[in-house]
């Protein structure tokens, strides 16, 4: 089964607010947020690669961000999942973590209002580069245990920039680092 990007946003946030889902933690890093791992964010599907055979195995060129709290030398970690064509870079050991995929939805503002709609967690339309972005702040659903989320789509690449300890201001800097390249 295929996830669309959004629907893992989806199920990656019920995990957090649920406990249950097939996110698993990996470890007991400060980079999980309930049972979450930013540092390994596929969990045990993933499997860790360089950065170049990640462009080859999701069929896009992965950008990465210049920003101070992630850049190309504080790259930790690749992973991918061939099936579904999925990418995520880890950067500090799971401060910020990007994530990618072909958006497999035609429209971005109709989709992020869907995830508004059907969720509880304090979370806005904003934008990123004149690109509509999902905002999502931390602990901010029912449990309290979401991480900070931005979501917007680049040339039909769907990128998720997530944190447990940045602020969503921090990680909108991220994504148009990543939305100008």
């Amino acid at each position: 089964m295929q996830l669309r990007p959004a629907i893992l946003l989806v199920a990656v946030l019920s995990a957090v607010t649920s406990g249950c889902g097939t996110v698993r933690s990996i470890s007991a890093e400060p980079a999980n947020v309930a049972g979450v791992s930013l540092a390994r964010p596929f969990g045990p599907g993933g499997q860790r690669t360089s950065l170049r055979a990640a462009d080859a195995a999701v069929g896009f060129s992965v950008p990465q961000p210049d920003t101070r709290i992630a850049r190309p030398g504080t790259l930790t970690a690749v992973w991918i999942v061939k099936a579904t064509r999925q990418v995520a870079l880890v950067y500090r050991g799971g401060t910020v973590t990007v994530m990618m995929a072909r958006a497999l939805y035609s429209d971005p503002r109709s989709e992020f209002s869907r995830f508004l709609r059907e969720n509880h967690a304090h979370a806005r339309l904003g934008s990123v580069d004149g690109l509509v972005a999902l905002v999502i702040w931390p602990r901010s659903d029912a449990k309290r245990s979401n991480p900070a989320w931005v979501e917007f789509d680049r040339h039909g690449i769907d990128i998720n920039v997530v944190s447990a300890t940045r602020p969503p201001r921090a990680l909108l800097a991220v994504a148009r680092s990543l939305a100008a390249g």
